[in-house]
Order: C-alpha cells, then sequence, then structure tokens
C-alpha cells in the first residue's frame, strides 16, 4: 500500500499596510485554490488603515485614518495564523534610531529629478528618506518573517503584500527547489540586471527564503546596500538618481548577485502582471 504525501507545510507573510480590507479576499481565495497545501498566513501591519495612493512625508494625514487592531483584523480573516499590529511612529522611531547609528553613502539627484517627483507625488522626498522607505519596507517584511517561533518548519515561505493579487496563484504548479526564488520580473534595468524582480512577492523553499529575507534585518540591509556591490552609473545616467535609491534593483541584486539564487518566473495565469490591487488614479498623495 502507498503512503500518503504528507502535505507541504507553507508560511504565508503579508506584512505592511492594509489599504482595504477587500483585499483580505484576496488571500481567502489563495488559500481555497490550494487546499493540498497547509497554509498558515502571518500578518505583520501597522496600527491604521494605509493609503490607496503611495506613502507621502506628510505624516498629519495618518491622523484621519480608521484604526486596525486585531479584533477587527481577525473578524476580516478569521483563519489567520499569527498577527502583530505595530504602532507606526513606534516603527519610525526605530528606522530614525537605525539610520543615526548607520551612515549610507547615496549619490545626490541629478538636478530638477527629486523637484519633479515632489511636485508630481505632491511630498518632500529627499534621497535619505527614500531610502528611509525602503528600509521600513523590508524591516517590516523581516518582522513578519521572524514572527514564528517555528519558521524552520515551513516546506515553502512566500513574501507577498496586502494588495497584491495572489487569488490565482497556484503553488502545485512549482516544484520549489533549492537554491531558488521564484518571483515575477519585467524587461527593466537589462544592462544591470537583466530582469528585475518586482519586490512584493517571493517564493521559496526555507534556505533560500531565509537568505532573501535577511534583507530586512539591521545588517542585512545596510550590507545589501553598502556591501553588495549595488552600483550602476547607467542607472544614474537614466533615472538621476542612485541606484541604491531603488528597492527593486536592491532585492534583485542581493538575490543575484550576493546570495547567488536562481530565479525562476511566476506565470502571468498566476500572478497578474499589474499585480497591485489599486488603480492609477489612486496612485499619488492629493492634497
Amino acid at each position: 500500500r502507498k503512503e500518503k504525501l504528507r502535505m507541504k507545510r507553507v508560511a504565508l507573510l503579508e506584512p505592511g499596510f492594509i489599504r482595504d480590507w477587500n483585499n483580505l479576499n484576496s488571500i481567502k481565495a489563495f488559500k481555497e485554490k490550494n487546499q493540498d497545501f497547509y497554509i498558515d498566513v502571518y500578518m505583520c501591519s501597522y496600527d491604521f488603515i494605509g493609503f490607496k495612493h503611495k506613502e507621502t512625508t506628510d505624516k498629519s494625514v495618518i491622523q484621519g485614518s480608521n484604526q486596525v487592531t486585531i479584533a477587527n483584523l481577525i473578524e476580516a480573516f478569521p483563519d489567520v495564523y499569527q498577527i502583530e499590529i505595530k504602532p507606526y511612529h513606534q516603527v519610525w522611531n526605530h528606522i530614525d534610531r537605525y539610520f543615526k547609528n548607520n551612515t549610507f553613502n547615496l549619490k545626490d539627484f541629478k538636478p530638477g529629478v527629486i523637484e519633479k517627483w515632489n511636485q508630481k507625488a505632491n511630498t518632500n522626498e529627499t534621497k535619505y528618506t527614500l531610502l528611509h522607505k525602503i528600509y521600513a519596507q523590508w524591516h517590516m517584511v523581516y518582522n513578519t518573517y521572524v514572527m514564528s517561533r517555528h519558521i524552520e518548519d515551513y516546506d515553502i515561505i512566500i513574501r507577498s503584500r496586502f494588495d497584491y493579487n495572489i487569488s490565482n496563484l497556484n503553488l502545485s504548479k512549482y516544484p520549489i527547489e533549492q537554491n531558488t526564488i521564484y518571483t515575477k520580473t519585467r524587461n527593466e534595468l537589462e544592462s544591470v540586471f537583466g530582469r528585475i524582480h518586482y519586490d512584493g512577492f517571493a517564493m521559496g523553499d526555507n534556505n533560500s527564503m531565509k537568505k532573501y529575507l535577511n534583507v530586512g534585518s539591521e545588517q542585512g540591509f545596510y550590507d545589501a546596500i553598502e556591501n553588495s556591490n549595488l552600483v550602476s552609473e547607467s542607472f544614474y545616467e537614466t533615472r538621476g538618481k542612485d541606484i541604491k535609491l531603488s528597492s527593486e534593483a536592491m532585492i534583485t541584486n542581493w538575490s543575484h548577485n550576493y546570495h547567488k539564487l536562481i530565479q525562476k518566473e511566476i506565470s502571468n495565469d498566476d500572478l497578474p502582471g499589474d499585480i497591485v490591487m489599486r488603480s492609477n488614479d489612486q496612485k499619488f498623495y492629493k492634497k
């Protein structure tokens, strides 16, 4: 008699802002589609509803947002395995301390580049505030990863985000090979990387994802920015900014060049190219 195969255990990490409660339906659909896998959902979010637009330097807008609590998150998604709610200002106090203790070498923008962006996005960014936001993103990802006291027990670890549409992702199509990260990529920065990762989704086996997700640790982020040969004159010439200020360039370089992880593509059938559940008119903050 054949032995019944053990169901693979999956840790789905959902870090960051919940921008729309309806986005949780994508996670529900993902679990329903993959009932041959034992999936635990870890959520680490801020204590208020995120905005549908990109985050702004104007922190006063936070005060008008609705609260996120463990109770209303469980009500919206009862099947969650573990939840942590982070006070937004507590996280940013950590980020401020981190950047006081660590020095990063960043090129200045080309003339007019940041001014044009600030006007378009109704914000007031500098090269340092942009790097702070990249660290904030990966810090939350890493916090979600280390929430589990038995993370080593999972066969597959997935890093996603609340507003990514994962409802059609069929895990059985992917063999999850060693030393491999399964991601979405696009034809951008070909002269630098060949293809560039979307920075909001990745999956792989336990060891591969341990390397990948370490980018959100304090030392890992410093190494990814300063000690991984993250340089590109062609990026600076075409974009007018240091390549260190691209989260997607950073995680691509960290995965392939620093950790030598193989990249395998996730098909458009499983993850759409336009993966973020947000319309273009919601993209930027409007005063």
